[in-house]
């Protein structure tokens, strides 16, 4: 009787074990790590094929966890109970009714809204449009700054100078092409992107685990900001990682309620509300 051999591929995410195996660090699994005789590949269509070896992505993964544990743990649980806004820069904005007794979070320019007083402000791309308000941004009074740290290998252009973020907390991106989901362990891993900066102010408002989120602002579209100035925004992957956060989000935090407030392109994702 002839005996049939069955093999069975399974793709392996090198850094995603490793950033696993740092996360409880003994010394077993630095033994595991250093016999690790591995490489991975970065595919992008903006990119040619980068290799990266095991010592960077092992030293990256320290960097990472270093630093998130020092930013991030002393949030964790803060907001429980309470009411939080995200407020980005699309045009219903201007329709929004701030809230009394909640929590604001805002992204980008966000803060030349002038209607709030913002808690928390998070900017991660240093492009010349960044580059212009930047200053103020860093200037504005009473909120805690977060800046993103992104690849100088992938986006040169939009890293954000270390010199530039004096008293600002500092978090790694990751980049939307590599990491396909998000992360609940924010203290030890970088906050997944999905072509806005909204993804990673939304993992960040989540570990706070607070009893409502409002998402203010998040048109999805291209018709510009609330301010007048245009945009660029990639709306299908935007729309796309917001599907995704709405899993993410039911899974890990299922008692905290999302909510849109006079939604456009989000428009029966979550629960919506109208203001006018």
């Amino acid at each position: 009787m002839e005996t049939k051999k069955f093999s069975v591929k399974r793709s392996i995410n090198i850094k995603s074990i490793i950033q696993k195996l740092f996360s409880v660090r003994n010394e077993l699994n630095y033994k595991i790590i250093s016999i690790l005789g591995l490489k991975i590949k970065i595919h992008d269509s903006r990119l040619d094929s980068r290799v990266l070896s095991l010592n960077e992505i092992i030293s990256h993964s320290i960097s990472v966890s270093s630093l998130h544990r020092e930013v991030f743990t002393k949030y964790k649980n803060i907001n429980y109970g309470k009411n939080v806004v995200l407020i980005a820069t699309g045009p219903s904005l201007d329709k929004f009714e701030p809230l009394q007794d909640a929590v604001y979070v805002g992204v980008n320019r966000a803060f030349t809204y002038k209607k709030v007083k913002f808690d928390y402000l998070f900017v991660q791309d240093y492009s010349d449009a960044t580059r212009k308000y930047f200053g103020d941004f860093m200037a504005y009074e009473g909120a805690k700054k977060f800046c993103g740290i992104m690849s100088e290998e992938i986006w040169p252009k939009s890293v954000i100078p270390e010199s530039k973020c004096i008293n600002a907390e500092r978090y790694y991106v990751d980049a939307p092409f590599y990491r396909k989901h998000f992360t609940r362990d924010i203290a030890n891993e970088p906050l997944g992107d999905s072509y806005s900066i909204v993804f990673p102010a939304m993992q960040f408002i989540l570990w706070t685990n607070p009893k409502r989120i409002y998402i203010v602002g998040c048109d999805c579209n291209t018709s510009g900001h609330f301010n007048l100035q245009k945009n660029n925004l990639n709306t299908e992957k935007v729309i796309d990682g917001w599907i995704k956060m709405k899993e993410f989000a039911r899974i890990h935090y299922p008692d905290t309620e999302i909510i849109s407030v006079n939604p456009k392109g989000l428009k029966g994702l979550f629960k919506d509300i109208t203001t006018v």
